[in-house]
């Protein structure tokens, strides 16, 4: 028989925690005598509980009910393409698409609404601008990063600059952002191929590597491009002033 655990100092108040975030630091605290135990379940109730589910989840090792699947970036609609492979997968798996933009201005607000309509596990969340800490706590809850972008002339995703140090396995579309990618995210080609990618994720056969990224954030430290960019621009100085 289940039982109600709950704070009576905290009924009939509000304005008790900053967000929800904030909410499960105090909940885990108050269930901790739960963690890690085998009979112990999180059921993260879309879309409100989900990301309280993300920190419980971490906070008391126990397994949360949904996978997640993680979206950062500058447009909501930027990765809306991706939604039928996604919609195919979470008939596999039980799963929430959470998509966070950082750029509202613009957004297709109708689109939105469409894709919120039709596709029950996509939660859009606008919370710019987002914090580096709380980015990579989004990360390190999520089973994987989602990038889709298009780009004729960038060849460096920044998203995933950002991202790699989180561990998060990062799955994004061959573009031009990607040419200087190699083993240190997952590149997919086509829908398929993103299928096949995200189910072996989701399903633990695909795992990151992480000694190919400790190589490459060590290659890419801010030392070591700072020393590559002064001692470019010496020995440019040196051949102009010889």
């Amino acid at each position: 028989m289940g039982r109600v655990v709950e704070d009576r100092l905290l009924r009939n108040r509000v304005g008790v925690f900053r967000d929800r975030f904030d909410a499960a630091e105090k909940l885990a605290e108050f269930l901790r005598e739960y963690g890690g135990r085998e009979d112990a379940l999180i059921l993260a109730v879309p879309a409100g509980g989900v990301p309280v589910g993300y920190v419980l989840s971490k906070k008391l090792d126990l397994p949360l009910d949904k996978k997640i699947i993680f979206s950062y970036g500058l447009k909501a609609t930027e990765c809306f393409v991706t939604l039928p492979v996604i919609e195919s997968v979470s008939k596999k798996y039980d799963l929430a698409y959470l998509v966070l933009p950082t750029e509202e201005k613009g957004a297709d607000e109708t689109a939105i609404f469409k894709a919120l309509k039709r596709f029950k596990f996509l939660t859009v969340r606008a919370e710019a601008p987002l914090s580096l800490s709380r980015l990579y706590m989004y990360l390190h809850a999520a089973d994987l990063l989602l990038i889709y972008k298009k780009s004729p002339n960038i060849v460096v995703s920044s998203t995933v600059a950002l991202c790699l140090g989180s561990g998060c396995p990062i799955v994004i579309n061959r573009s031009r952002y990607t040419e200087t990618l190699g083993r240190e995210v997952f590149i997919y080609r086509d829908p398929w191929e993103l299928k096949s990618i995200l189910e072996r994720i989701l399903s633990g056969k695909l795992t990151v590597d992480f000694e190919t990224v400790s190589r490459v954030l060590e290659e890419h430290s801010p030392e070591k491009v700072a020393r590559r960019i002064l001692g470019s621009a010496c020995a440019r100085l040196a051949s102009q002033t010889a």
